[in-house]
């Protein structure tokens, strides 16, 4: 709206080098730079996921009339969202203050820092109206978010009496988000934001495990007297999954599917991403280089569901060789559960497969993004055919991964359903550069 088109974002920062200070003197032959660092700023955001979005647009569809009209289906024309008067930028808050260290020379260096983050007046759903209302309600500023993160790097460089360069940088940082305010979730439903808790919280059954014999199964059923697992599924037998009865009501269920009332559900995991690290480094000696660089996640947990997870999942009957550890009479230890040909289409396969601890991935890992090999040929050869420099080199890209989810699919995949998507790729390269 007209009165919220500008908005002031100031920002500031202080430091304070305490190493050039008289009084720290005595320890400079130590420490090079010792530097506290304090910053306050301020951005706006317009959550521009949509191109007109404080406008209310008309929905226009091409022949796609449910009636036949003069031998073609008629265009069409809906009403549109409804819009927020109120709407106006989101605002970003965020205070950091840090530490810059330098030591022995400045060969060992690095920096801290500590951050919070308020992200005040997020646009989100809007409070739920009467139904009467027959359309979405609008989104409005009404959701507060709070990050709070961490970040350190260490990077030592030398060089050594015989002549070898060396250095190694290592970083790492973590962050968590909760949601600090959120009204438009009243009824605390477990699909939307929960003012509290924090982001990309998994929800899911604890497992008991899976049932080896039919008498196990069925002394499992006997022992939830008010419905059993036959909210979930049906016909259990063994091979199927028995699950806890987490809030002692004698059956299992998803309850209101609130945070009030998530019935046998429970928080089993975040899929966010925590302690991010990164290590790179290299030397050189006489005419040699070599370099690297490592990236990785130290905590992620991702609930994926597709057929290169369990065996069977879509009804074409695939399986692969890391999923044949599956029930049968013969394997009753299996690690899968019994197999149903028409796999997510059958209401048995379904409920062996829901969102619960015992199949929640470690989406943590380690990656090798470069590795380089390098050799400058000495000048006393290259001179003699007039050029100035030629260095030869190898190098390869994304070599290795070091991860614990199924064979086929990437860690790094940005998805919380099923993991699918182009993974990184590896190559490998060689080549040369010449200067004249």
């Amino acid at each position: 709206r007209r009165g919220s088109r500008w908005q002031l974002s100031p920002s500031f920062s202080a430091g304070w080098n305490i190493a050039q200070e008289e009084f720290f003197a005595p320890v400079n032959p130590i420490i090079d730079q010792l530097k506290l660092r304090f910053s306050y700023g301020e951005l706006g955001n317009q959550n521009t996921n949509s191109w007109y979005p404080t406008y209310r647009v008309m929905d226009l569809g091409a022949l796609n009339g449910d009636w036949i009209q003069n031998g073609a289906r008629p265009n069409t024309a809906g009403v549109g969202s409804l819009i927020s008067t109120s709407l106006t930028w989101e605002k970003v808050r965020t205070w950091d203050i840090g530490l810059d260290y330098g030591l022995f020379n400045n060969r060992l260096s690095g920096s801290f820092d500590y951050f919070i983050r308020y992200t005040k007046n997020m646009v989100g759903q809007a409070e739920q109206l009467p139904n009467t209302l027959g359309i979405e309600v609008p989104k409005k500023n009404n959701c507060d978010l709070k990050t709070k993160g961490w970040e350190i790097s260490l990077s030592w460089k030398d060089r050594l009496n015989n002549g070898l360069n060396y250095g190694i940088s290592v970083s790492l940082s973590d962050q968590i988000t909760y949601i600090d305010n959120y009204p438009g979730n009243k009824t605390g439903s477990l699909s939307s934001y929960i003012s509290g808790h924090k982001i990309n919280e998994i929800w899911g059954y604890e497992t008991i495990g899976i049932a080896k014999s039919q008498e196990e199964m069925d002394a499992h059923i006997a022992s939830l007297p008010n419905g059993g697992q036959s909210a979930v599924g049906s016909q259990w037998a063994a091979g199927d999954m028995m699950y806890k009865d987490l809030d002692g009501n004698g059956i299992i269920n998803s309850g209101n599917e609130t945070i009030y009332d998530p019935g046998d559900r429970k928080i089993i995991g975040n899929n966010s991403l925590r302690f991010q690290y990164g290590i790179n480094g290299g030397l050189s000696w006489n005419n040699f280089s070599f370099s690297f660089l490592l990236q990785g996640v130290g905590k992620c947990d991702k609930w994926l569901t597709n057929d290169l997870i369990f065996p069977y999942y879509y009804e074409f009957g695939t399986i692969y060789e890391h999923q044949l550890d599956y029930w049968t009479s013969e394997n009753t230890g299996a690690f899968f559960p019994r197999l149903y040909e028409t796999g997510m289409r059958n209401t048995n396969y379904a409920a062996n497969v829901r969102a619960q601890t015992k199949y929640l991935t470690n989406g943590a890992y380690l990656r090798v993004k470069n590795l380089t090999l390098g050799y400058t040929i000495p000048q006393s050869v290259i001179s003699k055919i007039g050029i100035n420099n030629l260095r030869v080199y190898v190098s390869a890209e994304n070599p290795f991964t070091f991860d614990h989810m199924p064979k086929g699919l990437d860690p790094a995949v940005e998805s919380k359903a099923n993991g699918l998507g182009y993974p990184f790729m590896s190559s490998y390269a060689f080549g040369f550069s010449v200067s004249l």
